[in-house]
């Protein structure tokens, strides 16, 4: 991310030992503000340039010294915008960082073109219309996912089609109207199981589920999981019937289980830090959290199944997405930037995120 200083005409001389700097940390410096870059605010009397620079997407960095923090203060009082505080250090970079991703996955999602294959399953009541305002949704007919074969077999030719509907229209995410494949005897689990690791596939038509796991994607480079919220209380349990492969340690594949029928994919995910999100309209549920089990062997939940400890999810819907390690920071900025409403939940929060 470019680095472009702002000095007040007193401290003119202040721009050239800052940029100095910068470039022995290995950041570059522009003398041209341009969107999705980091404002570095050298001296104090910048307060006007800095309410102008933040008329654009770009993040304010605020120095402890020659009265940076006051003129960012004074600035931010007026208007609210992003911005840290920090020495030009190695801290510093580590936020620079953030906000790189940030801007990367905002640039990246306008260009997103995503497959609504079947339309939205009858029980998905929360309305992701807004989703379009974001992404580019191709709406393609279920008769174009072929079929055929017996058992094993027949699940994989759904993920064969899915390959092929993807490279057709040039899509960089799906969601299917799953649950209308049992009609033909089969089921999409399977296929949106080795689909995931390459890019976010969703179950049940849910434009809500299928953008959060886009955005988490961009944002994180890695898969994520979409599944039910099926317990509350002290931990929550989560479950589906499918599951990237890459999250798991064990795969068995077994059936569908509200049908019996077809594939279903039973995973036994890895313990560990986990981030679960959802985006529901305007606001944004983020959560960090801990898988305590990995798998239930529980006969009357989905197949694949954890348990997480998480805090409150109640107030987004049934379906949240799951992904490895802690991104709520990310995750934070990015809605600040796009104009979501963070709400920060967990074990050891239930607030709006500042």
């Amino acid at each position: 991310m470019r680095c472009y200083i702002l000095t007040s005409d007193l401290q003119k001389d202040r721009a050239k030992k800052v940029a100095e700097r910068l470039k022995s940390l290995g950041l570059e410096v522009t003398d041209k503000l341009e969107p999705y870059s980091c404002v570095v605010v050298a001296s104090g009397g910048t307060e006007r340039k800095i309410l102008k620079a933040v008329e654009k997407p770009v993040v304010i960095w605020a120095l402890p010294y020659y009265n940076s923090l006051p003129a960012v203060l004074e600035a931010y009082a007026v208007k609210n915008f992003r911005f840290f505080y920090s020495d030009i250090n190695e801290k510093a970079l580590e936020m620079i960082k953030v906000y790189e991703r940030v801007f990367n996955a905002i640039k990246r999602l306008k260009d997103v073109r995503l497959g609504l294959i079947g339309g939205v399953s009858d029980w998905i009541v929360t309305d992701g219309s807004w989703v379009k305002d974001y992404v580019e949704v191709v709406e393609i007919g279920l008769g174009e996912v072929r079929v055929e074969g017996e058992g094993f077999e027949r699940a994989y030719s759904v993920y064969q089609s899915l390959k092929e509907i993807i490279e057709r229209y040039k899509l960089d995410a799906l969601t299917i109207r799953c649950f209308e494949l049992l009609n033909r005897n089969t089921t999409a689990c399977l296929a949106l199981h080795l689909l995931n690791d390459k890019i976010p596939a969703g179950c049940e038509g849910d434009l809500e589920a299928i953008f959060t796991m886009i955005v988490l994607r961009l944002l994180t480079n890695q898969p994520c999981w979409m599944a039910n919220v099926n317990r509350i209380g002290e931990t929550v349990v989560l479950s589906h019937c499918t599951v990237p492969k890459s999250m798991c340690r064990l795969v068995r594949y077994t059936t569908h289980m509200e049908s019996g029928k077809s594939v279903g994919v039973e995973g036994i995910l890895r313990k560990g830090i986990v981030t679960i999100a959802r985006f529901r309209g305007k606001n944004a549920l983020i959560a960090k959290g801990r898988i305590l089990r990995g798998h239930l062997n529980d006969e009357t939940l989905c197949r694949t199944q954890v348990e997480v400890e998480a805090g409150n999810l109640v107030g987004f819907g049934n379906h949240v997405v799951l992904t490895y390690g802690d991104h709520v920071e990310v995750l934070k900025e990015f809605c600040h930037f796009m104009g979501f409403k963070p709400q920060i939940r967990g074990p050891h929060h239930t607030s709006e995120a500042d």
